[in-house]
């Protein structure tokens, strides 16, 4: 069992329905379930935060959105598809 596990409050808050911007892993998991070919390469920041916003259970103030979190969700995104 792994006790130290950073995703831990990504992993309830997927399960619970409710996702915010701490959550990019989360985020990334659902992104890729709902876009599952999309071409990350042709991926912009902008579209990661329109699709984000517009996840069913997504719960977060629009505003507090920047650039680290998006890239955050790119780059878990990428590793998840790395992964597979």
């Amino acid at each position: 069992m792994n006790d130290h596990n950073p995703d831990t409050n990504s992993n309830e808050n997927e399960d619970e329905g409710t996702l915010t911007w701490e959550d990019s892993f989360a985020i990334a998991r659902n992104l890729r379930a709902h876009y599952p070919n999309q071409d990350l390469e042709e991926l912009s920041l902008g579209t990661i935060y329109r699709w984000t916003i517009a996840l069913p259970g997504f719960d977060d103030d629009h505003a507090l959105a920047n650039d680290g979190i998006l890239m955050a969700i790119y780059q878990e995104w990428i590793e998840e598809e790395l992964a597979l």
